[in-house]
């Protein structure tokens, strides 16, 4: 705002008079418009003139250090008046209300910037009819409901114009963030894996397809940005977000949606850094990226990881874990693909014994490996060979 602008809106919103506190204050939060309107909603809400506004500010900085934010000498005013509005609503809810607005804030301020689906936050948004009733915590849905209806009626979050999309202030989520204490880091990034690893693309029918490609789009999104944003990288750490991107991988390829997936390479590089690129969740990561390049017709890209992977896998868990096995599969049927069939076919009679040996004749691997190398004989014209093998697979 000029500072004009910032006077008449402290003015009209608290029906004040006073011009120098009006003055006073919009200069000490550099007229930025988001501080500005929250602190006109306190002063409003909780009948202050503005002198005692001032003053409200001052005490609240002297109890709590607030870390500076980009923007200057009134960086601190800004924080205290963004931190004071917050705490100020948490303070007023319900003991059960306030954890489930400390639940959004800490989920808005460390997924996309650019917002979560409101479905996710609000369950009285859907009436889930895919959910039986009697699994449903109505005490708790009520409360995720009206919190995030007071975070709202406070502008301490905004929703798009559809109501689609619920998002927190970049500098709002910033100022949180760096005011967190130890204590309040570990609930928002619980609160942020639990949303996360709540998202079930199997909840919806299998013939929905709208609704589920929906859930992917949204759910490959919020990985995407989380791998991208520094303060969020951390999440990776987590089990639940481990578990939603092997299932965002999984459901894009189940849907045709291999660009997509490609657009994850973001998150499966976070999550390398996080947990290192021989973890086991960065392998099967980027052993799932690599099967994005091969729907995606990029074999080259495709097969570049998977001979990448292989080893890997081969020196992290050893000639024999079934997820060296299924890295040599991949690999064997990426080779046929791009017509290289007497690697896939050197590859698949290798891999079809160990899975014998390892898993069983009679394990859907093993059947698996049978019938892919019978359709590599197919390919390469050795018929008696591929029909042979295709009259063991299909009675077992």
């Amino acid at each position: 705002f000029d500072r004009n602008t910032s006077i008449e809106y402290l003015l009209t919103v608290t029906n004040s008079d006073d011009r120098d506190a009006a003055d006073a204050l919009a200069k000490r939060l550099g007229d930025l418009p988001l501080a500005i309107a929250q602190a006109a909603a306190f002063a409003q809400k909780r009948k202050l003139d503005l002198a005692q506004y001032l003053e409200r500010l001052d005490a609240y900085r002297s109890e709590r250090v607030m870390p500076a934010v980009p923007g200057g000498y009134y960086a601190r005013d800004v924080a205290t008046a963004l931190r004071v509005a917050i705490d100020d609503t948490l303070k007023e809810l319900e003991a059960s209300m306030s954890r489930a607005a400390r639940h959004h804030l800490g989920v808005l301020a460390l997924l996309a910037e650019s917002g979560v689906p409101t479905r996710w936050l609000d369950p009285l948004t859907e009436e889930h009819h895919y959910r039986d009733p009697r699994e449903r915590d109505r005490a708790a849905d009520d409360d995720a409901h009206d919190a995030l209806t007071e975070l709202l009626d406070r502008s301490i979050i905004q929703q798009s114009t559809d109501g689609s999309t619920t998002m927190l202030h970049r500098l709002q989520a910033q100022v949180l963030r760096e005011s967190w204490t130890n204590d309040e880091h570990d609930e928002a990034r619980a609160a942020a894996t639990d949303l996360l690893g709540s998202v079930n693309i199997s909840s919806y029918p299998s013939n929905d397809t709208k609704a589920r490609r929906q859930e992917v789009l949204d759910l490959v999104d919020q990985l995407r940005s989380i791998g991208t944003q520094e303060h969020s990288q951390i999440l990776f750490e987590y089990p639940q977000i481990i578990n939603s991107l092997s299932q965002a991988f999984s459901h894009a390829s189940e849907l045709g949606l291999p660009y997509e997936a490609l657009s994850l390479d973001v998150a499966v590089c976070a999550l390398e850094v996080q947990l290192g690129p021989d973890h086991p969740a960065s392998l099967a990561s980027r052993d799932n990226l690599a099967g994005a390049y091969l729907e995606a017709g990029h074999l080259r890209m495709a097969i570049a990881l998977f001979e990448q992977v292989l080893p890997d896998r081969i020196r992290v868990l050893g000639e024999d874990h079934p997820d060296t096995l299924t890295s040599r599969n991949n690999l064997a049927y990426t080779y046929q693909t791009a017509g290289r069939l007497t690697e896939a076919i050197a590859l698949y009679e290798q891999v079809l014994p160990d899975s014998i040996r390892v898993l069983g004749e009679d394990h859907p691997s093993t059947l698996t490996s049978r019938s892919n190398l019978a359709g590599a004989y197919q390919t390469a014209g050795r018929l008696n060979e591929a029909i042979a093998l295709f009259k063991q697979v299909l009675p077992d």
